[in-house]
């Protein structure tokens, strides 16, 4: 497994301690920008549909938050490999709930510039790679775009691949109090063997206890990726961070690319993080 950090410092202190996703309120809205489905039974909502342009599949949320004990399940048809989703009410994104995704080995994108927060009851249960960020476009190879802001409703919807993350003048952090857990159910994020996980945002911070087990260390606190690319990247407003699959199947993984940044920003760790861990 190789875990990378890019930040202009590793601090060691409790940046997140202030944040409470306890009594966050779940809610997933679309804002009507693309055809996006919810179904909800009881605490389990499948989002569905969206706009499909050859392997990518786009949803548009006024609002995305997962209280503790739900669940939201992905579901693409077969041929998409990236389910790429923005949020653009203006309100931070708060995960204390499972995101699961179904119908194919498909990326799974999560794009809010307000921040994203993961709560101890996050989880994920993905069958590719998965990709927070607080930038405000994805930035494709044929040159357009899926922005959050007041253009969004314009974009264009694109088969091309993601090339790269671009930050917009206002960029949230992102906060990781996920933890690794088998009781009584399990949890924490994590992706399947070889794919990539990656946190992306205008400051990082992730609490909890290094994760070990009979093959060896795996993952900080409950973000695990066996033998694949944990990813936590801090830049600035206004940067732009590069994307590239691992291979041709964008389902084997992606790096992220730094060249461009000029401003990097703060990730922050625990301290059992930093004295059990060696970072590249």
């Amino acid at each position: 497994m190789t875990i990378r950090l890019h930040a202009v410092c590793c601090a060691c202190f409790l940046f997140v301690s202030a944040i409470n996703t306890q009594h966050a309120a779940a809610q997933v809205l679309p804002d009507g920008t693309t055809p996006t489905e919810i179904n909800t039974v009881g605490s389990e909502s499948t989002i569905s549909r969206g706009s499909i342009r050859g392997p990518n599949q786009f949803h548009s949320f006024e609002s995305f938050s997962v209280q503790s004990g739900e669940r939201i399940t992905f579901v693409s048809p077969g041929g998409v490999q990236n389910i790429i989703n923005r949020v653009t009410g203006g309100n931070l994104s708060k995960i204390d709930g499972e995101i699961r995704q179904r119908g194919g080995e498909a990326n799974l994108f999560l794009l809010n510039p307000k921040g994203i927060v993961f709560g101890p009851d996050s989880k994920l249960d993905v069958n590719a790679s998965f990709i927070a960020s607080t930038a405000s476009s994805v930035l494709f190879e044929d040159e357009t775009s899926f922005d959050v802001g007041p253009q969004n409703n314009s974009s264009l919807f694109t088969s091309s691949i993601p090339v790269g993350l671009q930050f917009g003048e206002e960029a949230g952090a992102i906060h990781s109090q996920a933890r690794n857990s088998q009781d009584p159910v399990p949890v924490g994020l994590g992706v399947p063997t070889g794919q990539t996980l990656a946190l992306i945002g205008n400051g990082v911070s992730i609490t909890g206890e290094p994760v070990a087990n009979s093959d060896g260390f795996q993952g900080y606190a409950g973000i695990t990726a066996l033998r694949g690319r944990i990813e936590f990247g801090s830049v600035a407003q206004g940067e732009k961070v590069d994307l590239e699959p691992v291979s041709n199947r964008l389902s084997d993984g992606w790096t992220v690319g730094y060249e461009s940044v000029e401003s990097f920003q703060e990730i922050s760790l625990s301290a059992a993080l930093l004295a059990s861990s060696s970072f590249e």
